[in-house]
């Protein structure tokens, strides 16, 4: 958990943390780690990086880029 609500109080980490146990299936949480962030700041910025590599490096995106090089050369009589 990210922001200022993860690092108001161990209390308020405590409580989003029963909830989560509460009202999700045992399967769904058995590796879920509920913990403070450690970027600080930055993790919004971090996070927004991290989703723009993830859909440059896609298989859509390469595909996509294998399409259009090979429009291209097509066009180009190569």
């Amino acid at each position: 958990m990210g922001g200022g609500i993860a690092h108001a109080s161990g209390q308020m980490l405590a409580g989003v943390r029963e909830v989560i146990y509460e009202r999700s299936l045992p399967l769904a949480t058995r590796e879920l780690a509920i913990v403070a962030d450690q970027l600080g700041e930055r993790a919004g910025v971090i996070g927004a990086g991290i989703n723009v590599a993830d859909h440059v490096t896609s298989p859509e995106a390469f595909e996509a880029l294998l399409r259009s090089t090979s429009r291209r050369t097509h066009r180009a009589g190569v």
